[in-house]
């Protein structure tokens, strides 16, 4: 057996009382001892990596057996070499025959771990070897000591050799151990290049070239403690990682004291590491713990799972995935890949992994008025803290929170400084919420949280600058900024190729600073369209700002090119490049088309594909909204959704107009504020098919402005008003409406009533009514009415109240007859440029048969 660190010369080495690897055979063939040779090389190869644990990572036992055979062809050598028969070829033939059968020994596990061209290089003779830093000589001590200590029970070991730069050290440490009184005296040599660092720069790649990495590999070497299963995790996990802080996170991780009860802490911690880049394969991960059946599990079946758990969507992903974790060697693959399966070192470490992380310490004083931050002791065990809604000022200089992953400390309007050192400790954490907290700037030990996932600083009014150092975050998926005072983006920030999510607000921009440069851009050029996994983006920005005004086209050109794009709120001075917008994006699957534009006074949407409601748009937000007009939006089922209520929505609204909406079934729904709809002054209603409500009691109330309002193809209308008021509760003399003066009611078969008996518009001049055949009592506030237009049949069809007909009798000229050969809209144009002069007087006698008509 022997032991080989870092470049050292320290070589142990013990075998059965057979062959001296100093001694010369006198009397043996050379052909026979060059292939014993060989043999007894490739023994103390496996011996030497079957003493890196984890132990039981390895078909231990057969390698095993394999050494007792070779140590036994080793005694019969040596038999053969004393006896008379040392010359007799038949016995040499049998032996060579023997060797080369024992030279056929697979190492396929332990090539899983160390690749075949190091175990070729250390199956050559020996290397001339650097000396090893101290603690790597340490090490080396310490580990062979401990396989010493396993394997002294086995009968046939006799010798112990010791040689190299410490062997002092170390004989000092075995002299203690049991069984140290036998005689052990050969000693073999094996290559001195380390296995770990082979396996090291072999899974990492080139990066190994850079000299800033190399200074951490020997640390990362220490933290591993020879663990070679978590070495090649670790290496397989940092293969083209240049970025120094996560190799310093690494090493940090690898270090870390026991968070729970786990079997082996080195690689517990590794897995730590090397989940936070999986992503949505980690679940895939974990499912593989309770699945993978220990002797291999089909492919097609276990990806078949993941897609009906839709932990994947395809199989293709599927295979993704697998290949993935395979790469990683976080699972195995088998019988031409067809059969996963997990190891079990790694299967029993990842279920203590998962069960730390489903029974978190949670510290929740949020809104408790509390003014300072808890005591340190409070920090170190704690997973998620809540601090939000306190009046904490001061946070601890240098809490040491290694299991920490959620922070929440948003709302504390006194919070103006974070400390120095405050993130230093938290090597896992994810989220993190400063929102509404007074602070200016962030100190440098934020950004070595290379796990960090979610940021947020919503409504810090004093944050002015995002340092370029954000742009090392690479796992950030939500950065949120609306609210605070920045005035650029830094051009760092197109790195952050994981975000799904970003808001930013630029209100901080003053045009009187700088000059409309390249240099001096509010957001780098080109850097949208590298984010290619976001989902929703908000770009809030002050009108007046020219900066934007000058890259929004470009800005627009990049928005167009993420095909994942759900959700998106934009301030766009011109209407062309809403346009452009809608082209590009409305074609996408996911795509909401969120037209949600602050200073926004028109909106045109027309033919919108999977729309239920203008409330989807944010229209909270339309405060300067006065023109709206929706065409062909067929899954639109009631123009404004109020939900609970509470707010005020579209009170500057002055026109709406509604075109061939298939579905609308209603204006409004759920409560109103007052103020609502307030500002409203025509309301157009062309062919609604599925329209049974147009106004309610409440709604009613708030159309105080109304001036004109047409429906017309709407067949399911029977009344203007919609309300379950039972009669003799209706008011009798408040009249709602009180500015409307102007009704158009047009191919309404179901029309009978104007408003259930709601006295509706006393102001009311105009009144056409064109193919509403239940349509017979007008029941009208009559006082201001000029003009009635409809076809003769129906006014002659008319039930009128004697009230009525004196009143009619007195305004001879007020019914204009609607010809049904002539176009509708075409008359109404017409009837409506000759009104005034109507309204001026004409001969009784051009109107005589009016007044005829009238009194029928």
């Amino acid at each position: 057996m022997a032991f080989d660190a870092n470049y050292n010369k320290l070589s142990v080495a013990y075998y059965g009382a057979g062959l001296d690897g100093k001694q010369e055979v006198k009397h043996s063939p050379i052909n026979l001892m060059v292939e014993l040779e060989t043999l007894n090389r490739k023994k103390d190869v496996v011996c030497l990596i079957l003493s890196y644990p984890p132990f039981n990572s390895f078909d231990k036992e057969r390698h095993k057996s394999w050494i007792m055979d070779v140590l036994e062809i080793n005694h019969k050598v040596r038999e053969l070499e004393a006896s008379s028969k040392g010359k007799e070829i038949n016995i040499q033939k049998v032996l060579s025959y023997e060797i080369t059968r024992l030279m056929d020994h697979s190492t396929h596990d332990i090539e899983d771990y160390v690749p075949s061209f190091i175990i070729n290089k250390m199956l050559k003779k020996n290397l001339v070897a650097r000396t090893p830093e101290r603690e790597v000589l340490d090490l080396a001590i310490d580990f062979t000591v401990r396989q010493i200590l396993q394997d002294l029970g086995i009968p046939e070991l006799r010798r112990i050799g010791i040689s190299g730069k410490d062997d002092k050290s170390l004989m000092s440490r075995l002299m203690n151990l049991p069984g140290t009184k036998e005689a052990f005296n050969i000693v073999v040599q094996i290559g001195g290049s380390s296995i770990i660092m082979g396996v090291i720069c072999w899974n990492v790649g080139e990066v190994m070239h850079s000299s800033s990495i190399q200074c951490f590999v020997i640390h990362l070497l220490k933290q591993c403690c020879g663990h070679l299963l978590a070495t090649t995790l670790i290496a397989r996990a940092l293969k083209g990682v240049n970025d120094v802080r996560i190799w310093e996170y690494a090493s940090h991780i690898l270090g870390l004291q026991s968070i729970s009860q786990t079997e082996d802490r080195i690689l517990f911690n590794a897995l730590t590491f090397i989940r936070r880049g999986l992503g949505s394969a980690d679940q895939c991960l974990k499912h593989c713990t309770s699945y993978l059946e220990s002797s291999g599990t089909d492919k097609i079946d276990l990806i078949g799972r993941w897609v009906q758990g839709t932990l994947v969507g395809t199989l293709d992903e599927g295979e993704k995935v697998v290949g993935a974790l395979v790469n990683a060697f976080l699972l195995e693959s088998s019988q031409k890949g067809n059969s996963i399966r997990m190891r079990h070192e790694i299967c029993v470490e990842l279920i203590n992994l998962y069960e730390t992380e489903m029974n978190p310490i949670l510290v929740k004083l949020d809104g408790r008025g509390l003014t300072e931050a808890p005591k340190l002791e409070t920090w170190t065990d704690v997973t998620e803290m809540h601090l939000m809604n306190n009046k904490i000022s001061k946070l601890p200089e240098y809490p040491n929170c290694p299991k920490l992953s959620l922070l929440f400390l948003q709302a504390n309007h006194h919070l103006r400084v974070i400390p120095p050192h405050f993130f230093e400790c938290m090597p896992v954490l994810k989220v993190v919420d400063l929102s509404q907290t007074r602070i200016r700037s962030l100190p440098q030990s934020f950004f070595k949280l290379v796990q960090l996932q979610k940021f947020f600083l919503r409504g810090c009014e004093l944050f002015m600058e995002l340092p370029q150092e954000v742009g090392e975050f690479h796992y950030l998926e939500v950065l949120d900024l609306d609210g605070t005072e920045i005035k650029n983006l830094p051009v760092s920030i197109g790195k952050l190729t994981n975000l799904t999510c970003l808001k930013v607000s630029f209100y901080g921009y003053n045009d009187s600073d700088r000059k409309n440069s390249q240099s001096n851009r509010i957001i780098p050029q080109n850097w949208i369209s590298n984010l290619l996994q976001l989902k929703e983006l908000s770009i809030d920005v002050n009108p007046n700002n020219q900066g934007w005004n000058v890259i929004v086209n470009d800005i627009v050109k990049e928005i167009c090119s993420l095909a994942k794009l759900e959700a998106l709120k934009l301030y766009l001075p011109e209407v062309v490049l809403l346009n452009d917008l809608r082209n590009s994006l409305s074609s996408l699957k996911h795509f909401r088309f969120t037209q949600a534009l602050q200073h926004v006074t028109t909106l045109f949407l027309d033919r919108h594909l999977t729309l239920t409601s203008l409330s989807k748009f944010g229209i909270g937000n339309m405060e300067n909204l006065k023109f709206c007009l929706l065409g062909e939006c067929n899954e639109i089922q009631t123009i404004v959704d109020a939900g609970n209520g509470g707010d005020v929505l579209l009170g500057s609204l002055e026109y709406l107009n509604l075109h061939y909406m298939k579905n609308l079934r209603s204006i409004w729904k759920g409560p109103l504020c007052q103020g609502s709809l307030f500002s409203l002054k025509s309301l157009v209603l062309y062919t609604c098919p599925q329209l049974t409500t147009i106004f309610t009691f409440n709604l009613l109330k708030n159309l105080r402005n109304l001036e004109e309002l047409v429906v017309e193809d709407c067949p399911e209308i029977n009344s203007l008003v919609t309300h379950d008021v039972p009669a003799e509760d209706l008011p009798r003399w408040i009249y709602y409406l009180p500015n409307l003066k102007k009704i158009s009611l047009h191919y309404l078969p179901k029309l009978i009533s104007f408003s259930s008996g709601v006295p509706i518009a006393p102001m009311l001049e105009w009144l056409s009514v064109y193919d509403c055949p239940s349509f017979r009592t007008l029941g009208l506030h009559r006082g201001n009415l000029k003009v009635i237009i409809g076809e003769r049949d129906w006014w002659n069809a008319l039930q009128w109240k004697k009230s009525e007909q004196l009143w009619l009798s007195n305004r001879p000229s007020i019914f204009v007859p609607i010809e049904r050969d002539k176009d509708l809209t075409t008359q109404l144009a017409e009837i409506n440029y000759q009104l005034p002069a109507r309204m001026q007087g004409r001969e009784p006698s051009q109107q005589s048969g009016l007044v005829n008509d009238c009194k029928k």
